[in-house]
């Protein structure tokens, strides 16, 4: 039970670090062009701000919640995006590059939320397994 509690906390903490993301995009418009050398760590490929908040947020809930288990969410968005890029290379790889449309810049269109759906949770969530791995390490508190 306390796998699916973590699970559901780190996609809780990814949503709210998507519209963190999006906030500061609002109020520096200029973050969000292309154009910008500072949008890469906001959005694709990197998905830098929201790995960093789910790093935060992996800490701070290990704290109120401890359990081994956490360390190894990252295995779900991991099958999740395994599964994806497998079936899309199966059907899509003719007409376009599996690893554009998953993990490099040259993504464009519907394809850029391959990135924002599997591939930005996976970082984010391996960061979140780092965050309680730090705080288990850190508080020295046997689970």
């Amino acid at each position: 039970m306390r796998f699916l509690g973590h699970l559901i906390l780190f996609y809780c903490a990814f949503i709210a670090s998507i519209l963190a993301s999006m906030f500061v995009v609002l109020l520096i418009p200029s973050l969000g062009q292309s154009s910008n050398p500072w949008a890469a760590v906001l959005g694709e490929p990197a998905w830098i701000l929201e790995a960093v908040l789910c790093l935060f947020a992996g800490y701070f809930l290990y704290t109120k919640m401890p359990s081994k288990l956490s360390f190894v969410v990252w295995l779900v968005p991991l099958a999740f995006l395994v599964w994806s890029a497998w079936s899309w290379h199966l059907t899509m790889s003719k007409y376009d590059s599996v690893w554009d449309t998953y993990f490099g810049r040259g993504c464009g269109g519907s394809e850029c939320l391959y990135e924002l759906m599997l591939t930005a949770p996976f970082y984010s969530c391996i960061a979140y397994s780092l965050g309680a791995l730090a705080s288990s390490y850190f508080s020295q508190r046997p689970v």
